[in-house]
């Protein structure tokens, strides 16, 4: 069986995933196999999410400090024929 980056194939290194990174020396790339791919892109989402909440709580804040700066929905909608 043949290498892949300096990895002896193996069954177990056959379902690898190529990703890719920055460092100092610019955009480089590693094989890593499929479970910690798995891993690393549950971790991934589970910060979008995170994210996604704290921005929409920091909306919900913002709007009950501040109740006049909103306008009803009914207002901006666009309703398109």
């Amino acid at each position: 069986m043949g290498s892949v980056s300096g990895l002896k194939r193996t069954e177990e290194t056959l379902f690898c995933q190529k990703s890719c990174f920055l460092s100092g020396y610019g955009l480089g790339s590693r094989y890593i196999r499929y479970p910690l791919f798995e891993e690393m892109h549950e971790r991934l989402a589970q910060l979008e999410l995170k994210e996604e909440e704290r921005g929409l709580l920091e909306r919900i804040d913002h709007i009950d400090q501040s109740p006049s700066s909103t306008k009803p929905w009914k207002e901006i909608r666009r309703v398109e024929d």
